[in-house]
């Protein structure tokens, strides 16, 4: 995710500004964003005081921190082989009573039943 140029305290007074009367097309100006940028941020951090703005922005960067570790954790774990149920079935141990069912148990099933 890409970063913003501008800090929670600029997008803070941008939005403050427009709360006490001022023409957001004069504050996007001055600011060199668009009017989109500007009601996404209000919609974003709107009704936000300032300290849960610079909470929510620095939990964003840590879930995104977070969400690039388990990609990477992931596609390690995906190159590893599976072993697919036949392959598990057939290495079984077979029931008491010498038969063996084409149903499969748990690994609790077999244990209680021995």
């Amino acid at each position: 995710m890409r970063r913003s140029r501008f800090t929670e305290d600029e997008i803070e007074t941008w939005l403050s500004d427009a709360d006490a009367g001022a023409s957001i097309e004069d504050i996007c100006r001055a600011a060199h964003i668009s009017t989109r940028t500007f009601y996404r941020w209000r919609e974003k951090y709107g009704l936000l005081p300032a300290k849960a703005m610079r909470n929510l922005v620095r939990l964003e960067e840590e879930n995104r921190a977070l969400r690039q570790t388990i990609e990477l954790t992931g596609t390690a774990q995906r190159t590893r082989p599976i072993a697919s149920a036949e392959t598990w079935r057939d290495s079984a141990a077979a029931p008491p009573g010498g038969s063996r069912s084409t149903r499969t148990s748990s690994a609790y099933r077999n244990c209680r039943s021995h």
